[in-house]
């Protein structure tokens, strides 16, 4: 899920040219939206998270979550998968499934995964995966099955091969 409209900095800038610049309420709405979904629901560590019973995908519940709503918990960000999903990474104790997303990831397979999804990479963003780190850039094709990653700070140790 990437920022509507670039984000605060872009909706929210001082000026057009030479004249003030007005942003336009849908920018607001998405940027609002995108806020929320992404902080509504955070808990301390992954533990926390995944002992939680109160997140559900059932509708009109205090703790109702949708596919594709972000949870927050300690320094990872997850996505909140269908309920029918079988590849999921984490389920909570209440049986909601999640996919990791956000800029860190556990391992390179899941970063991998969270682009196969159909999520694209932002430009200048650096996504970790364990001990890896990569650098977001429109339409690099670097890396086969990681499209819009471009690697960062890899060291590779004379004995690796």
């Amino acid at each position: 899920m990437g920022i509507p409209y670039s984000g605060a900095d872009q909706i929210f800038r001082d000026f057009e040219g030479s004249a003030a610049h007005r942003p336009d309420k849908t920018q607001i709405r998405a940027w609002g939206q995108y806020l929320e979904s992404a902080h509504r629901h955070r808990f301390n560590t992954v533990s926390a998270l995944t002992a939680d019973s109160a997140l559900t995908l059932t509708t009109d519940q205090a703790g109702t979550v949708a596919a594709g709503d972000l949870v927050a918990a300690g320094d990872m960000t997850y996505e909140v998968a269908l309920g029918t999903a079988t590849d999921h990474h984490v389920t909570t104790a209440g049986g909601v499934k999640l996919y990791e997303a956000g800029t860190k990831y556990t391992t390179r397979a899941r970063l991998a995964e969270f682009i196969a999804r159909g999520n694209t990479p932002e430009d200048g963003v650096t996504y970790t995966a364990g001990r890896l780190s990569f650098e977001g850039s429109t339409g690099a094709t670097d890396i086969s099955d990681m499209g819009g990653l471009i690697p960062q700070d890899i060291e590779i140790e004379p004995d690796h091969f």
